[in-house]
């Protein structure tokens, strides 16, 4: 997931509309309840 944070951080940062598809229902639920978790320590 910090990996999945890393890239979709980089591109809000260039103005660039952010949007990951594809995850199955674990992993999509996952990035939901971690994202900016991770890579907010930075």
């Amino acid at each position: 997931m910090a990996a999945l944070d890393a890239v979709e951080e980089g591109c809000l940062r260039r103005g660039k509309t952010v949007g990951i598809t594809g995850l199955d229902e674990r992993s999509a639920t996952l990035h939901r309840t971690l994202s900016g978790e991770l890579s907010g320590s930075r």
